[in-house]
């Protein structure tokens, strides 16, 4: 089961793309032929989200429960992969040049680091499920209260600060969608 995809944003129609599930592949062909990239633990831990700061440096989201390794990171193009130095079922994965943020969302925790993922803080919310960008510096993402209330965050400066979005539900909410160019998010 494919649980993920992500293509590289490169002039001229999508070639280098990543599919994720139990392991990573990888396209240079817009899709024709894929190579495993990745593999997961004896988990069988799955991608849960991809995103690329640029053509060399991504990261993938992973969860595999209890509490394994939930970020990986590549420097090569998505040819080798290593874990970062975070514990726990991470569900997305955003990087902010705007903030210069890398960001994590996690089911106990929801985690920034400005150092590619060196190292961790804590954003100022308990757990999150996915985050999406309409631009560097404009976002969204869905997260849950202590109450136990989902609800939907935005931020203006790339993740720096976080306000409510004014979407709140007992039904938990998925990968958000903001749509670049423009102010309109789906949850």
């Amino acid at each position: 089961d494919i649980t993920s995809i992500y293509f590289l944003d490169l002039p001229g129609p999508p070639r280098i793309g990543f599919a994720g599930a139990v392991g990573l592949w990888k396209t240079s062909d817009g899709g024709q032929s894929w190579n495993k990239v990745w593999t997961s633990g004896p988990n069988d831990g799955f991608v849960t989200d991809i995103f690329f700061r640029d053509s060399l440096t991504g990261w993938f989201s992973q969860c595999v429960l209890p509490n394994e390794y939930g970020c990986f990171k590549t420097t090569d193009g998505g040819a080798t992969w290593h874990r970062l130095p975070v514990l726990g079922c991470a569900w997305g994965v955003y990087y902010s040049a705007f903030s210069n943020r890398l960001m994590l969302a996690m089911d106990s925790a929801a985690e920034f680091s400005t150092d590619f993922g060196d190292t961790w803080q804590a954003l100022p919310f308990t757990s999150a499920v996915g985050f999406s960008f309409s631009s560097n510096s404009n976002g969204i993402v869905t997260t849950a209260n202590p109450d136990t209330t989902f609800v939907s965050l935005w931020t203006s400066d790339g993740g720096i600060h976080w306000n409510d979005g004014d979407l709140h539900s007992l039904y938990y909410f998925w990968q958000p969608l903001a749509i670049p160019g423009t102010s309109i998010c789906f949850a």
